[in-house]
């Protein structure tokens, strides 16, 4: 290698030794021209890859030639290789690139040699190390020169005044990000120890984990700290690198991970962030959660799952409650790989998180994890799916003493029923359990909430499965619906289609028998595979016995199926043949017809004064075509505080493939266009203006009253007619069946004091016969008692709350109400 003197030199004096500087020459010479032939466009970034030159030199270079070249490299920053015709500064940044990369390696630099690139560093301006290039991997060798130790000697004094000078400027105004960076980093080289206890940043997050760090020994509380130190490195970052993972790694075992796991379970599920305040300790929580991806614990796991989606809850007029927080959990749960508890937990924010570019990025890891498991992400959703300790019966019992606390889950819900010492129930927690049990209580009220949610997941995939044309083999089935604890209470009372051979059985299983609708059992065999009936599968007089059969045995489906809407291709849609404009012409509420679209998986930004046009849009991969509903705002209408327009007008639905190619309603599969055509039916039901009694007038100017007395009171959507379809089966076994009567459009209710009409669409009443409108927000729910075939129809539940409520008008004490009654 070049000569060694002991003297303080420069780095030319230094690099002068070299007996390679014509070979240097050229080869820099020889690298620029190779990457000037590939260049072209002037924004280009340098690509050394591309060079031969350069791939030569970096396969057969020794290490001390390496770092002569590095060295060298320094000294052409300031000039180029110059030839006619060239970009002098697009070259400079070629020797710049290649000086940045050799630093980076891990090469046996000298103290010599890394003070005379800082005096170099120096000479090229006043800011001694810039934040970009070959100077921040010059931090780099140095980091790995002192290698955790004090930087000394004459290294110390040339970076001491650099430290000073950013102190300075900081003290003047806030550093940008990367300088902060550099700042922070070369106090780490000067003093690591100090540097690490340096004060954590405050925060109300800090403060509420300062209450759980008091109960601790100081030893405990001193390797939080630690831990917290090394969390706060997280800022400005995306996601954890392997450095920071692998020192993080003694610190946790320092704590025990055990211990980490409950405790870190404990502050996430018990902080929520307030966008309004800013917390400069979040940092802290960033890097705990990256901490917990090494921590395979189904409590810290879960309560990972329920902080991500706590953050990334929208705030009015502000957004996502913590966004950094929000992506942090995302990475984590994604860095747990195959783990069934983080995989579930990814299933189930996908489903309830609104935010289609996080949405994108669940679905992207849930790809990566199905890949390295060799299946596919349907089977990875479906197989990771916990039990949460439910029995074979769907029951999680468990003792508090001599008490017991049993989760329930029911189709409306999950609830806890509470038995005490004496055997007998209790309305409430006994006494002595809150008193002794305080955070197993917590803990068996947090599992029902986890059970609800999951259940709710299941059922949205369930209906997802017509669209995505999903089935399984009889083995599969039997493990996941069948055996599994929380999947058997859906399964049960779901008509199935099981195809063996050429023999198709549609099935029901009640109290673990597999029967048709006759009442035969049968038993598939291994080669059989099963799918989800839908109505469109069976003639209409098959469907009807169905109904009636789920009638007879008091079933309630978990969703709409044996009395599901079917929308079938009508002559009008035929005739325009690539459109529909069945749902075309109404006035809907733009806020709730978004959040609907998200809850539904339709793409869809709101529409407002500037240019972010857009039409919601429904993606499904599987059948490789995609649905829109087009829509248009309401000119000159209201506005919200961010200049949204609250009202929308609705327009074409149309399908798609995935090369964009409009497609012809007929090639679209029957059961895609009615499920899909399901949901518009439900935004425009439900968001329509129709419903609100403050459009009597017809809203901004008077301009749609004619469609709100048209809607409001008119023609039944296929939503509604089913609704009539089943109240006609249902009223005559309620106890005011003798003062309900249903007619082609109304539920008619024979009050006390007057006769109403209830529409079955709009739920709006009128008072006959007079046909006055009568303003209710909602009756009392009496209808809880009664037994309906499925589950989920508000609409219909506020239709028999009124309809119970006016029977006995005369009990009315509601003054809104009373006030719009006749008085004679």
């Amino acid at each position: 290698m070049f000569e060694r003197k002991k003297d303080k030199l420069g780095l030319r004096q230094i690099v002068s030794g070299s007996p390679h500087q014509a070979e240097f020459d050229q080869l820099l010479r020889t690298i620029c021209d190779e990457l000037e032939a590939t260049r072209t466009r002037y924004s280009d970034r340098v690509k050394l890859s591309s060079s031969r030159a350069w791939e030569g030199f970096n396969k057969g270079a020794s290490t001390d030639t390496t770092i002569e070249l590095a060295l060298y490299c320094q000294l052409k920053r300031k000039s180029a290789f110059a030839a006619v015709g060239v970009d002098v500064w697009w070259r400079l940044d070629i020797v710049d690139t290649i000086a940045s990369q050799l630093l980076r390696k891990k090469l046996p630099f000298e103290e010599r040699h890394l003070v005379a690139l800082l005096r170099e560093f120096e000479s090229t301006g006043p800011t001694y190390i810039d934040y970009g290039g070959s100077s921040l991997a010059f931090l780099g060798a140095v980091e790995r020169f002192t290698e955790g130790r004090p930087a000394a000697g004459e290294l110390r004094d040339r970076l001491e005044p650099i430290v000073k000078k950013l102190d300075r400027q900081a003290a003047d105004y806030p550093l940008n990000q990367a300088a902060s960076k550099v700042r922070r980093r070369l106090k780490l080289i000067l003093n690591p120890v100090e540097a690490d206890a340096a004060p954590l940043p405050k925060g109300a997050w800090l403060l509420k984990a300062d209450k759980s760090l008091q109960a601790m020994t100081e030893k405990q509380r001193e390797s939080w700290r630690a831990l917290f130190a090394h969390a706060v490195k997280s800022k400005g970052k995306s996601k954890p690198s392997k450095a920071w993972l692998k020192q993080a790694e003694p610190l946790l075992k320092t704590i025990g991970r055990p211990r980490f796991a409950k405790q870190a379970a404990d502050w996430l599920n018990d902080f929520t962030t307030d966008p309004a305040r800013p917390d400069h300790s979040l940092d802290i929580v960033k890097g705990l959660i990256w901490a917990t991806a090494t921590v395979h614990d189904d409590a810290v796991t879960m309560a990972l799952g329920r902080a991500t989606e706590t953050a990334l809850k929208k705030v009015p007029n502000v957004g996502a409650r913590s966004q950094k927080l929000g992506n942090a959990g995302i990475v984590a749960l994604s860095m747990k790989g195959a783990d069934a508890m983080a995989v579930a937990e990814l299933v189930r924010l996908r489903s309830k998180i609104k935010y289609p570019s996080v949405r994108a990025r669940i679905l992207s890891a849930l790809d990566m994890v199905a890949r390295q498991t060799g299946v596919t992400v349907a089977d990875l959703e479906e197989t990771a799916l916990p039990d949460f300790g439910l029995d074979g019966s769907g029951r999680y019992v468990e003792a508090f003493g001599d008490s017991t606390g049993e989760i329930i889950v029911t189709d409306e819900g999950a609830s806890i029923v509470w038995t005490g010492s004496d055997g007998k129930p209790r309305k409430s927690v006994p006494s002595a359990v809150k008193r002794d049990h305080a955070d197993a209580v917590k803990a068996l009220k947090q599992r029902s909430k986890d059970i609800l949610s999951a259940r709710k997941t299941q059922i949205t995939r369930l209906e997802d499965s017509w669209i995505e044309d999903r089935f399984w083999t009889v083995a599969d089935w039997q493990t996941r619906y069948i055996d599994h604890p929380l999947r058997r209470g859906l399964s049960e009372g779901l008509i199935w289609r099981i195809e063996d051979g050429e023999t198709t059985s549609d099935i029901m299983m009640v109290n673990g028998r597999l029967a048709t609708l006759k009442g035969q059992e049968i038993s598939p065999t291994e080669k059989a595979t099963v799918r989800l009936w839908h109505p469109l599968d069976s003639d209409p007089d098959t469907l009807l016995a169905w109904r009636r059969s789920i009638l007879d045995q008091e079933i309630t489906q978990p969703i709409k199926q044996a009395y599901r809407e079917v929308y079938v291709l009508t002559d009008a849609e035929r005739t325009t043949e690539i459109y529909s404009n069945r749902f075309a012409a109404h006035v809907i509420r733009q806020h709730q017809f978004r959040a609907l679209c998200q809850a539904r998986g339709w793409a869809f930004e709101f529409l407002g004064g500037w240019d972010n046009w857009n039409v919601p849009t429904k993606v499904i991969p599987a059948r490789e075509l995609s649905a829109e509903f087009h829509v248009d705002a309401v000119e000159n209408d209201e506005r919200s505080e961010a200049y949204v327009p609250l009202y929308l007008t609705t327009d074409q639905i149309r399908f798609r493939n995935d090369a964009r190619e409009q497609l012809p309603l007929e090639t679209v599969p029957p059961i895609v266009f009615s499920e899909l055509l399901r949901d518009v039916d439900l935004f425009v039901a439900v968001t329509s203006v129709a419903n609100d009694p403050e459009w009597t007038d017809g809203g901004p100017e008077g301009r749609f009253a004619g469609y709100w007395q048209t809607h409001a009171f008119g023609d039944l959507s296929q939503t509604a007619s089913t609704r009539r379809d089943l109240l006609l089966q249902v009223s005559p076994k309620f106890a005011i069946a003798d003062r309900l009567t249903v007619t082609d459009r109304f539920l008619e209710v024979q009050g006390n004091l007057n006769r109403y009409t209830i529409h079955l669409g709009s739920g709006n009443i009128q008072i006959l016969p007079s046909n006055q409108y009568l303003c209710i927000v909602r009756g009392r729910d009496k209808t809880a008692k009664l037994k309906l075939p499925f589950a989920g129809d508000t609409t219909l539940a506020i239709i028999l709350s009124k309809a119970f409520m006016l029977a006995e008008d005369d009990k009315i004490t509601d003054k809104t109400i009373l006030a719009q009654l006749p008085t004679s």
